[in-house]
């Protein structure tokens, strides 16, 4: 079963003393794999990019990212060499998120009224400033937001009051579970 894995911040810009380097890391990177549902992790990831080559490596903690990128461009460059050290590394956290890519939900937020994406559901593909519209009112308990995109759930009307951010994955809306009046698609 295919696996799909998302930068869900698409760029990290890095600045050396003397030169500027904006790496743009692909947002949907394919992999083969099985993984039962879909799992929203950090993620860190380092560059070092001594005289015009980059090097880039991604690792679960901000120091393994930071030795394995060292590691390959020691690699590249010669062990030990001055120009690979870890500490130079310019490193960026970000969120990695995996998911089934026959799940059909590519374009579009679906909420539901009971916990683990269960009961009667909405969908929605624009913001809404009043869930009373939609007879969905202060009765969200658990949503799913496709890949790329950042959702803004809102505890009072027209996107004001208290509101909490999510990314791409399933959810219960744990901490503000009936308390959502209106729905701010942020990121696509």
């Amino acid at each position: 079963m295919k696996r799909i894995f998302s930068w869900l911040s698409a760029a990290a810009f890095l600045f050396s003393s003397s030169s500027f380097a904006a790496i743009n890391f692909n947002q949907n990177i394919i992999v083969s794999g099985s993984n039962n549902g879909s799992v929203n992790r950090p993620v860190s990831v380092c560059v070092l990019n001594p005289f015009t080559k980059i090097f880039a490596e991604a690792g679960i903690t901000e120091a393994q990212a930071r030795r394995n990128v060292s590691l390959a461009c020691q690699r590249d460059q010669g062990n030990n060499s001055i120009f690979c050290e870890e500490s130079k590394a310019r490193c960026h956290q970000s969120q990695l998120w995996s998911g089934d890519l026959t799940s059909g939900n590519r374009g579009e937020l679906i909420i539901y009224n009971m916990r683990n994406q269960a009961g009667r559901t909405v969908t929605i593909t624009d913001n809404i400033a009043d869930l009373s519209n939609v007879q969905f009112d202060n009765t969200l308990e658990s949503f799913e937001i496709p890949v790329g995109w950042t959702v803004r759930f809102y505890e009072d009307k027209n996107f004001s009051g208290g509101y909490y951010t999510r990314t791409a994955g399933k959810y219960n809306a744990d901490g503000f579970m009936n308390k959502i009046s209106s729905i701010q698609i942020m990121q696509r």
